[in-house]
């Protein structure tokens, strides 16, 4: 069973249909949605009708990588964990591939290529040695094999952290084209402030997974 992990501050339209669509989906067992902005109500006065949602929301906002760790405590054991940016968009059909082939896994993130509108659709799953651009915006991996991210990095290098430190084979998943206007959220003033310190931060931390900085 998937469980999907999303932060968001409702800055991008595509997270409405997206939610839609996860919780269409067969192979979806829980959305959890990190309410990083406390503004779910605002957007969804009515809640959402379906089990499989659960909203987490915080006056203050614990932003990404943090909010991963958290979302990803609140997953059961045997879980593929699906952490999934807010401002993209796709066919849910990657899910029913995901598991049809679970012996692949390691840490699966998403083609460079899948961004482009000239996509090869073949699907495959393959090694990397490499992080490449978007790479992040949606991951895949077994709850078993996660390793909290360091508290002092909370916006960026989340998925520089994973793919460097957690010791399972990195992949990407190419065939699937990943609608998104990128870093909808992130670019913004106020989180940009933030990057200075996480670039900081960052490079304390290098491949040093046993390093928390809080």
């Amino acid at each position: 069973m998937i469980e999907i992990v999303i932060p968001t501050m409702w800055k991008s339209d595509k997270i409405f249909e997206m939610i839609h669509r996860y919780i269409g989906n067969t192979n979806i067992y829980r959305i959890h949605i990190i309410d990083n902005s406390n503004e779910f109500n605002i957007y969804y006065p009515l809640g959402i009708n379906s089990k499989k949602v659960i909203v987490y929301s915080f006056e203050e906002n614990t932003f990404v990588n943090p909010a991963w760790n958290f979302g990803v405590s609140k997953c059961k054991e045997d879980s593929i964990i699906c952490l999934a940016n807010d401002d993209i968009e796709f066919d849910t059909e990657i899910f029913d591939f995901i598991i049809n082939h679970k012996t692949e896994f390691g840490i699966i993130g998403m083609d460079k290529d899948n961004y482009d509108n000239n996509i090869n659709n073949k699907k495959t799953i393959t090694n990397m040695n490499n992080h490449e651009y978007g790479w992040g915006c949606l991951i895949f991996i077994l709850k078993k094999d996660w390793v909290n991210i360091p508290n002092g990095i909370k916006v960026f290098y989340g998925d520089s952290f994973m793919f460097h430190n957690i010791k399972v084979l990195c992949k990407k998943l190419s065939g699937f084209f990943i609608d998104t206007n990128m870093s909808t959220t992130s670019s913004s003033s106020f989180v940009m402030d933030i990057h200075k310190q996480d670039i900081n931060n960052w490079e304390l931390i290098g491949n040093k997974s046993s390093l928390n900085l809080n």
